[in-house]
């Protein structure tokens, strides 16, 4: 009786995690590492790691090839950040980038900064982010034509809704 000889396995999960990383990465003349393998909504890489079957891509270089990312931090694309050419949306390539050498852990607050939001020009729906039109709070930026938009409409549908009440609360008494 002959033995099989194929040996049977569940893909690479037996390699090295660093070379089982490496084996999703498109390297880019850039000198950035384009993630190949699952992408999220959000347009990050995504992959299992460690246990956990959903972790970034670039958290997960991060770790295997410099180290913990310290307590309160995040890692910021610097390969974004000097980009000033970028889309700044969700198909931004360098979201898919896990090239360790292009990550700084910073806080969040210094992630934004960097980021796109500080460089957009425009709010989402067009108005201009001028000295006129720009609230800046809590370390944020709002258009202020955009927020009187939504408090009219808040105050709107409080005026309904009170409205609503009294003609209710007219008509269950006239029913008694």
């Amino acid at each position: 009786m002959s033995v099989p000889t194929t040996v049977f396995h569940a893909g690479d999960r037996f390699l090295p995690a660093a070379e089982r990383l490496m084996r999703r990465v498109n390297k880019l003349p850039n000198g950035c590492w384009e993630w190949t393998g699952k992408i999220t909504s959000d347009g990050y890489g995504a992959c299992g790691y460690r246990g956990h079957r959903h972790i970034l891509a670039h958290r997960a270089f991060y770790v295997e090839m410099v180290g913990p990312i310290p307590d309160g931090l995040t890692l910021d694309h610097l390969c974004h950040t000097l980009d000033t050419d970028c889309q700044l949306s969700d198909a931004c390539p360098h979201r898919r980038c896990v090239n360790p050498v292009h990550l700084e852990p910073v806080t969040v607050a210094e992630n934004n900064q960097r980021g796109g939001m500080s460089r957009r020009k425009t709010c989402p729906k067009g108005h201009p982010y001028d000295d006129e039109n720009t609230l800046i709070s809590n370390g944020r930026r709002y258009c202020r034509k955009c927020q009187r938009v939504h408090a009219d409409r808040n105050s709107a549908l409080r005026t309904a809704r009170r409205a609503a009440a009294r003609l209710t609360k007219q008509h269950s008494a006239g029913v008694r």
